[in-house]
């Protein structure tokens, strides 16, 4: 199949979405198939062998310069489309580039998949028009009317989809209850069980993990205020990079936890697994997960997890460490503390995590996907004839 991706996040950016694709373009492309990838331009590029990259002009986010906002020059992906001939397109976010996928699609005839990785309503809270300009403080528009035009728009969007897929049950619940009529299908992002391998030592480390984004979505902000709770003799280690990496180090040490929590910045994907073991639990306090591929991982190298029960990452956790109520950072500490002291609880929950991870195995999932994409195209050649 030759499969055209069309998405407004791309390498060198460092998040769930970004890992999905790659995966499935890597792990797809090795089964033969050919990607074209519409993404915005980044002064970085990485080289797939089965996939040919148009990187159109793009400006920073000034909140977040790693991130971009692409424009599509649509003559030039008729001109491309036109020459390649895709079987597929396959659209992975709502934006400038996304709603060019669709044109093309609707416009040449060619089946489209959309999935939806991230749920808008909660995001424009913290990435709005107005929040950028910096006049939060002037006008202020309604939670309920945000949301309302928020799935106005993802729903106007989506509808013009063959199929959506969506990585977990919450979010496919959420779809259906807030009015989209489409098919959806759940397919996990998965996770690559060979690069992420189970713990074998669960001798106590006294380290607690977050891996993410660092943005305000996230919420670290309340895992910091849990480590005030949490024994002195427990670290924290933050990895990854993003807009509010200022703001949480500044927290941090007002906080006083300056000796007891690192910053990373960004580390290598496959150097993931090796943080994992070095660490004692996971935690996360985001409250818009669509699925939670960091938690994923984790799971996947055997670590017990603590999440909110907001949105998508409990889904992963049963057994295997605990769910608290979103923004609860005194019950955060409370299980992290029982947790961490008790090498059996540890081992026990590790290996159930790795357990609940093998049903999310990126082979099979991916396999999931092959298949969508080829009962749409001949659904699709089915109406033609």
């Amino acid at each position: 199949m030759r499969i055209a991706v069309f998405t407004d996040n791309y390498f060198p950016e460092t998040n769930g979405l970004v890992t999905s694709m790659l995966n499935q373009i890597r792990f797809l492309g090795k089964k033969g198939h050919e990607y074209l990838v519409f993404s915005p331009g980044y002064s970085t590029r990485i080289r797939l062998e089965h996939a040919r990259q148009y990187g159109f002009f793009s400006i920073p986010i000034p909140s977040y310069k790693i991130s971009r906002v692409g424009f599509p020059d649509r003559g030039f992906i008729r001109k491309v489309i036109h020459q390649y001939r895709p079987d597929v397109i396959h659209v992975h976010t709502p934006f400038l580039i996304g709603r060019a996928g669709i044109k093309a699609g609707k416009e040449m005839g060619i089946p489209t998949v959309g999935t939806y990785h991230t749920k808008l309503d909660n995001f424009v809270e913290y990435v709005s028009v107005i929040e950028q300009l910096g006049l939060g403080r002037f006008f202020r528009p309604r939670h309920r009317l945000k949301k309302k035009m928020s799935w106005l728009l993802t729903n106007a969007f989506y509808r013009n989809c063959d199929v959506i897929t969506t990585p977990s049950r919450t979010m496919k619940r959420e779809l259906v209850a807030n009015g989209s009529k489409n098919s959806i299908l759940v397919v996990s992002n998965g996770v690559d069980l060979k690069t992420f391998t189970p713990k074998k030592d669960y001798s106590i480390k006294k380290r607690i993990l977050h891996v993410g984004r660092v943005s305000y979505e996230k919420r670290i902000d309340v895992i910091l205020r849990a480590m005030q709770h949490i024994r002195e003799d427990i670290h924290l280690t933050i990895a990854g990079t993003g807009p509010a990496l200022g703001s949480l180090k500044e927290l941090r040490d007002r906080l006083g936890l300056k000796n007891r929590v690192r910053f990373t910045g960004n580390v290598r994907h496959k150097e993931l697994c090796r943080l994992h073991h070095t660490h004692d639990i996971f935690v996360t306090a985001s409250d818009m997960e669509t699925q939670g591929l960091a938690a994923l991982e984790a799971a996947a190298s055997g670590m017990p997890i603590i999440c909110v029960d907001k949105m998508a990452v409990q889904e992963i956790v049963d057994g295997n460490g605990y769910v608290v109520r979103a923004g609860d950072y005194m019950t955060i500490a409370e299980h992290a503390n029982r947790i961490i002291c008790d090498q059996m609880t540890l081992e026990k929950m590790g290996r159930k995590s790795r357990s609940i991870a093998e049903g999310h195995d990126l082979k099979k999932v991916l396999s999931g996907l092959e298949s969508v994409y080829k009962a749409i195209i001949a659904k699709k050649n089915q109406s033609i004839k």
